[in-house]
């Protein structure tokens, strides 16, 4: 990624000149590249255009000030580039639903980092139209290569196909797995694919959506690492959320064989980019196991509860808190437990964790992601503000509210601050 790394020269420059009224020609010119190129490399790497990360970190900077200093709103305004005070005004209640004053007060802190990680992968973010399709199911008791199998089948009936050709993992039927495939719609298609192996045959008419793209190797660890960057890497880090719409995949299909995959992640701007607040907890207990190794983070947690069903069978019914805490070589994971339960430590390679009271500076997320990209962004501010960690363990609680469906599950990463 050598050729990108003059984006590094321009968020060095960006962040010396955070409060002047920077050109982003200007910002081409020192790099050598075109606007066009500055443009769409920015947004590849950062998930931001120029502007809007320009907007972002000076808007950041300036809510700082206003949390952790005795400055007055129009010095801080004038000071971070706005125009005016009640320019500034208007444009925190647009960004936060709040007005400055407001924010001061409150316990919610906006927070949008300078970028520094590195120049990883190249993702493109565009308006797609989709045509109108045709889907239909793979089925197969194996799930390793699925779509490789499915898109096999596929070519046999087709063996000159050479149109847009798109797939996605959907849901098992029984102890079938399930790969579903679309193609732009042609009645030609119809006849043989209703004659063939394929399951549930039906269109889709066409929509327009904004995606993120990454392009990979047809291998299965190339396949999982692109999504798994776009999903806990890039889109962390980016202006953007998960639409609700389904993620696919498509095939680019040369010489009757797959050379690459095309990752289409469906996004929509994020309403706020961190939802960091300062919150006095309680004393806590937990039950947790440790471990070393691959897998570590898996089996702490069976052990966690393999122990409590045997031992407290109502616990276990009602638990919905967890806790992950990355050690320097492995995991400590458990569950919550009442804090007037007494259990033998060191049981079962099991012991007791008792987080003390005071103020802890929380990250919150309704999504499933690497915590430890919560933790950098947690530590970054911790940072940034001047705070000081108390000697307890940044951990990540997992909040099931009752449930174990994935879109309830809230995640806080937790960092214990002196105030």
């Amino acid at each position: 990624m050598q050729k990108f790394d003059y984006l590094k020269s321009a968020i060095k420059y960006i962040e010396a000149h955070l409060y002047e009224n920077i050109k982003t020609d200007y910002i081409a010119n020192i790099c050598y590249v075109s606007c066009m190129q500055l443009y769409r490399d920015f947004y590849a790497f950062t998930g931001h255009s120029v502007k809007e990360y320009i907007r972002k970190r000076r808007l950041s900077n300036a809510l700082s000030l206003i949390k952790f200093t005795n400055k007055s709103i129009s010095d801080i305004a004038y000071t971070c580039g706005y125009s005016s005070q009640q320019a500034f005004n208007k444009y925190v209640k647009k960004a936060i639903n709040q007005t400055p004053l407001e924010y001061k007060y409150s316990d919610f802190y906006y927070f949008f980092p300078c970028f520094k990680d590195d120049i990883h992968t190249y993702v493109y973010v565009s308006t797609n139209k989709i045509p109108k399709t045709i889907n239909f199911k793979f089925y197969h008791h194996e799930l390793q290569n699925i779509e490789n199998n499915a898109i096999d089948y596929f070519l046999s009936l087709f063996p000159n196909y050479s149109a847009k050709l798109f797939g996605r993992n959907t849901a098992k039927s029984g102890e079938l797995n399930c790969y579903e495939l679309s193609i732009p719609y042609n009645n030609k298609y119809i006849d043989i694919l209703e004659k063939s192996i394929f399951r549930e045959i039906k269109s889709s008419p066409p929509n327009t959506l904004t995606y993120a793209t990454l392009t990979v190797q047809n291998d299965e660890e190339s396949i999982n690492n692109g999504w798994n960057y776009l999903y806990t890497h890039w889109i962390k880090n980016s202006m953007f959320t998960q639409n609700d719409t389904d993620f696919f995949e498509e095939f680019i299909i040369k010489n009757k064989s797959i050379a690459k995959l095309k990752l289409h992640l469906p996004i929509k701007k994020k309403q706020l980019l961190c939802d960091i607040n300062i919150q006095q907890y309680g004393n806590r207990k937990y039950l947790v196991s440790s471990l070393q190794g691959n897998n570590a983070e898996a089996t702490t947690s069976k052990v966690v509860l393999n122990y409590v069903n045997r031992h407290y069978p109502n616990l276990f019914e009602n638990m919905n808190e967890f806790i992950v805490i990355k050690t320097i070589k492995g995991y400590m994971c458990g569950i919550r437990i009442p804090y007037n339960l007494n259990i033998c430590e060191k049981k079962d390679g099991l012991k007791v964790l008792v987080l003390e009271q005071g103020s802890y500076a929380r990250l919150e997320s309704i999504c499933l992601a690497d915590s430890q990209i919560h933790i950098k962004t947690l530590l970054n501010w911790i940072s940034s503000n001047s705070f000081t960690i108390d000697n307890t363990p940044i951990f990540t609680i997992y909040n099931t509210n009752g449930t174990f469906n994935h879109e309830t599950i809230r995640m806080t990463t937790s960092c214990k601050i002196k105030c």
